[in-house]
């Protein structure tokens, strides 16, 4: 199969209730020849599958899932999905509680009947306590129909789930009442006082209690992504002809014009036509001061404009905005699958059919061995069905992982996915890169040693004009310049290069020029006098970078550049040590200039003058001392380095492809992400591990306890009602367990 012929694609998974479920549907969906991947997470309650589109279609995916037993759709806009799934959420919600609440008064009914009593003479007799309890019990069953529906069909196709052991513990304690009810009617008394029909209700009513419970919970582990799908505004102000209408943010497209109001959300990303204003732009980027916004200016959807009105021209729907990007990269985390699943993935598998042989073989043994009765081991044989539960087992990772890359990106912090979680607790080394990650990326110059008979205006224009066809922050900072100094927009280049790591070439009226680092100077045999070099010392020595700038022959001129060390980065550099994480400053800037930011942030290594394709070697040559590495940068030269890490983490207001490299954006731009992203992953990590731990541990506690073990020592034997108890509260107690990661705040000696 061509990789570039695969195509992703997310589909929402109806009918799941436990982790053998979700891998039935794995199994049928990857028998597909045309499918290479899937991933089903049950938490989250979505498939995702990479598959050949010209071998098999989305249609032949959901078929698939069909005739496994369940229904597959597939997820289109996310905003409309994610309303969707919410309304339907609090449906299910609903009519789960309706379903409890008569159940109960149901259930209420026929426990009276079976244990307390006293009852009504007509009531009392044989054949109407029968006929009663089997109609309340009924009614239980017809209530709670779908858990013996599904429980059937995925028992008779050869794939059994939790459903299937309910239905066959509380099913069979049904028929048995059933057939003892159909005995009294046949005259012979003594069998009324032989019904379980209120075990078969009450283990229905428990379940469907402790499902509430589990969907409660799931959607509150879900919450961080509601919160950030609250952030668009319902409704934009639509311009059109001259007259304004309100329409929903869902009809919002590219090319419209919209009007934004004072104390208004910005409805879409695009670009401001008329009016200003100052938006707050936090909730996104996480720069907490308001900036000013005039016309030509962007404006990002979602981010609050506090004062004037303006008009906008859209540029991108709500579903293929910033923020639409921040939901993706939280829904891709939360449903991707760790490394550590795969003993939950494995029990799972064969979990069902290892518990129903174990409940006949058990309830046998009891029988023959035991030389108990029949109805005894009956008891014992439901107990066990109904007391097992791979729900929990199912829910301790998937559930960890959504509230805790949910609560990372409440932090500012997206991880992309589960496998990224896994590793950033690991890390024994953080590289960074200087310009942008541990700096401001917001150089600007200081100062201008000239060498030539130019004057210094004449140097500023040439430095301008060879560097305006570069995008790097010192560029800008020299465009900057030049604009304070009132000599207008540089003078365009006639011909411009680009030399990778050392600078730039450029013919400007009509004279060549190189503008660069010294080693640019040395390579093309440009000399550079001892006062030029004393020059350089002393601005590397106030943390400049420096600029060379000469013709084909001669040095011209030196241009110091100084970017500020952000607010954080010492903070993060310190808390980062404390972890015990070897923490080191890659870049491409002259060793002084290196040296005297890494003593102002305290790294423990550098690495200055290294060119880009040198950053991947420095990466590289850590993991060989065999550390585990996180790269963080900002810049197109940082993504094959934050490729090469075993964790790359990208600065937000970095390039696109920075992010896209990375396994890890700080949206805040903000370096104290990096270690409060590495201790919300073991936050996660070992909140995952007591799941697992206690899931298996219920399991290994709970089946014995069902199976009679306390009888055989003089204990009492488990009531299936009981079981049933213990089994839908372990799934809920793992999804509890994991809604503590929502507490989660970094550590306060780090602020």
């Amino acid at each position: 199969m061509a990789a570039d012929a695969e195509r992703q694609e997310t589909f929402g998974i109806s009918g799941m209730v436990c982790a053998s479920c979700a891998q039935t549907v794995e199994k049928a969906v990857r028998s597909l020849p045309a499918v290479s991947s899937v991933s089903v997470n049950l938490a989250t309650e979505k498939m995702n599958v990479t598959f050949d589109p010209n071998l098999a279609s989305g249609e032949d995916i959901e078929k698939k899932v069909k005739d496994a037993g369940y229904e597959a759709k597939p997820i289109g806009e996310a905003s409309k999905a994610l309303a969707a799934k919410k309304a339907e959420k609090k449906k299910e919600l609903k009519n789960l509680q309706i379903r409890f609440w008569v159940s109960a008064a149901l259930c209420a009914c026929l426990l009276y009947m079976a244990f307390y009593g006293p009852l009504p003479y007509w009531l009392s007799a044989a054949i109407p306590f029968s006929v009663v309890q089997l109609v309340l019990c009924a009614a239980v069953v017809g209530i709670n129909w779908k858990i013996y529906a599904i429980g059937f069909s995925t028992l008779i196709k050869g794939h059994p789930n939790m459903d299937s052991l309910v239905f066959l513990g509380s099913g069979t304690a049904f028929v048995y009442s059933i057939v003892a009810t159909a005995l009294v009617l046949a005259g012979q008394r003594q069998w009324s006082g032989k019904l379980y029909f209120e075990s078969g209700a009450v283990i229905l009513c428990l379940v469907t209690l402790g499902k509430f419970f589990e969907t409660r919970s799931k959607r509150e582990a879900g919450e961080a992504i509601n919160r950030l799908m609250d952030l668009s505004p319902a409704q934009a102000t639509l311009l059109e002809n001259g007259r304004q209408k309100q329409i929903p943010l869902s009809e919002v497209k590219p090319g419209d014009i919209l009007l934004v109001k004072p104390g208004e959300k910005v409805p879409a990303d695009g670009k401001i036509l008329s009016g200003s204003s100052q938006v707050d732009e936090s909730m996104i980027t996480g720069e907490s001061a308001l900036i000013e916004k005039a016309p030509g200016d962007s404006v990002i959807g979602a981010s609050l404009n506090s004062s004037g009105s303006f008009t906008m021209e859209v540029e991108k729907s709500a579903s293929d905005g910033e923020l639409s990007k921040i939901i993706s990269l939280v829904e891709q985390a939360q449903s991707a699958k760790i490394p550590v699943a795969r003993l939950a993935d494995t029990i799972s598998g064969f979990f069902v059919p290892v518990i129903i042989s174990i409940a006949v073989i058990v309830g046998i043994l009891w029988i023959f061995v035991g030389r108990q009765n029949w109805l005894f081991g009956l008891t014992v044989a439901i107990s066990v069905l109904v007391i097992a539960c791979p729900c929990a087992l199912g829910l301790a990772t998937p559930t960890a992982i959504m509230v805790g890359t949910g609560r990372g990106a409440e932090e500012g912090v997206l991880i992309r996915g589960g496998e990224s979680l896994e590793k950033a607790y690991k890390l024994t080394a953080v590289a960074f890169d200087k310009t942008g990650t541990i700096t401001s990326g917001k150089p600007e110059v200081s100062g201008i040693r000239n060498f030539s008979e130019l004057d210094e205006e004449a140097i500023l224009k040439i430095f301008a004009a060879a560097e305006a066809g570069s995008e790097h922050p010192i560029a800008k900072a020299v465009a900057k310049e030049a604009e304070k100094r009132g000599l207008g927009a540089p003078e365009e280049a006639e011909e411009f290069g680009a030399i990778s790591g050392k600078g730039v070439w450029a013919k400007v009226s009509g004279k060549s020029y190189l503008v660069g680092s010294f080693a640019l100077m040395e390579e093309n045999r440009i000399p550079v006098s001892q006062v030029a070099q004393k020059a350089a010392e002393e601005m590397a020595d106030e943390g400049c970078t420096l600029l060379f700038l000469s013709d084909a022959s001669s040095l011209i001129a030196l241009m110091g550049v100084k970017d500020s060390v952000k607010p954080t980065s010492k903070a993060a550099i310190s808390a980062l040590k404390s972890m015990g994480i070897k923490t080191v400053m890659i870049t491409g800037d002259n060793k002084r200039t290196a040296d005297r930011v890494a003593k102002e942030v305290g790294v423990d290594e550098v690495f200055a003058g290294v060119l880009p394709e040198g950053k991947i070697g420095i990466v590289s040559s850590l993991q060989k001392e065999g550390k585990r590495v996180a790269m963080v940068g900002d810049g197109i030269n940082d993504a094959p380095a934050l490729s090469q890490a075993d964790v790359g983490i990208a600065i937000g207001s970095g390039t696109d492809v920075a992010i896209s490299s990375a396994d890890i954006v700080l949206m805040k731009s903000d370096l104290m992400g990096v270690p409060t992203a590495i201790e919300l992953s073991k936050a996660t990590m070992n909140n995952i591990k007591e799941n697992l731990f206690w899931a298996l541990f219920y399991n290994l506690i709970g089946v014995p306890i069902a199976g009679g073990i306390l009888f055989l020592f003089g204990g009492p034997l488990l009531n299936p009602m009981i079981s049933a108890a213990c089994m839908s509260m372990s799934s809920v107690c793992v999804v509890l367990n994991a809604l503590r990661l929502r507490r989660f705040h970094r550590p306060k000696k780090w602020n």
